[in-house]
């Protein structure tokens, strides 16, 4: 079992370990430039771009965590994904009440996208 384990570990295609404290140093460091990047230059005059600017603070942990690794740009999944989680909460607004309505029929599925809406 030991030979096994160290020729796995000693192939070239092994992924380097990264940093945990490091990576989520650079993950917030990342996080807190986009999102001030958002707020100064992305006003709600121009929808487009504030989409575009909320998005991109769904991908500074990922960058933070590839740059820790060693391995920035290597790799646009991770990057997808960072972007797909940031429109999950967005969309979780209209899901929650849409559910909530459909499981309690003496709810009412319109008062509960108003709440969920004016809520968030």
């Amino acid at each position: 079992m030991i030979p096994l384990t160290a020729a796995t570990m000693s192939q070239t295609n092994a992924r380097p370990s990264a940093n945990l404290w490091l990576a989520s140093l650079y993950g917030g460091v990342i996080t807190a430039l986009l999102a001030a990047l958002f707020v100064t230059f992305f006003k709600m005059e121009n929808p487009p771009l504030y989409i575009i600017g909320y998005l991109l603070t769904g991908i500074g942990p990922v960058l933070g965590y590839a740059l820790a690794a060693g391995r920035l740009g290597s790799s646009v999944k991770g990057i997808i994904g960072g972007l797909i989680g940031s429109i999950v909460p967005v969309v979780s607004i209209l899901l929650w009440p849409i559910l909530v309505g459909a499981l309690d029929s003496t709810q009412s599925v319109g008062k509960l996208i108003i709440g969920s809406i004016i809520g968030a």
